[in-house]
């Protein structure tokens, strides 16, 4: 069906109940308006996924630097955050984020890249990812232990 703004949309205008599906202001089947699968809905809200069009969820906990941004997020379990990488510079840029910036007690803590699915080992103290692209993201769950 085509959504509100002339999007076409598996959820008609206003939302539907797929991630990414409905909606309004020129939302799409595949990504929402954020462009990732499950992202929100502008001005119409997709079952709870993601947020609006350039709406960040989270915390700003950290700019690291001009254009660099490190959001996060508390998940259930002890001691559990999702952690987004923001690069909103015009070029590649490492971005480390302190495991005391997210609330992870000091000793090590396991990372893992949520959307290329790939555990990324145990890190103390803090966590670079390296080349950031420009205008992208890194999506993290980072895990410590107990307090």
């Amino acid at each position: 069906s085509t959504g509100a703004g002339g999007a076409v949309a598996s959820g008609g205008s206003g939302g539907g109940t797929a991630p990414g599906s409905g909606g309004a202001g020129g939302q799409t089947a595949t990504g929402g308006a954020s462009g990732h699968p499950g992202g929100g809905a502008a001005g119409g809200g997709a079952s709870g996924h993601g947020g609006g069009a350039g709406t960040p969820q989270g915390t700003k906990v950290a700019t690291p630097g001009t254009n660099l941004e490190v959001r996060s997020k508390t998940l259930s379990g002890a001691n559990t955050r999702a952690v987004a990488l923001l690069n909103r510079d015009g070029s590649a840029a490492s971005i480390t984020v302190q495991g005391s910036q997210i609330g992870i007690p000091a000793g090590p803590a396991t990372v893992r890249d949520l959307w290329a699915q790939m555990d990324l080992g145990s890190f103390t103290g803090s966590y670079t990812a390296q080349s950031v692209p420009s205008h992208g993201v890194v999506m993290l769950k980072v895990a410590g232990g107990s307090p």
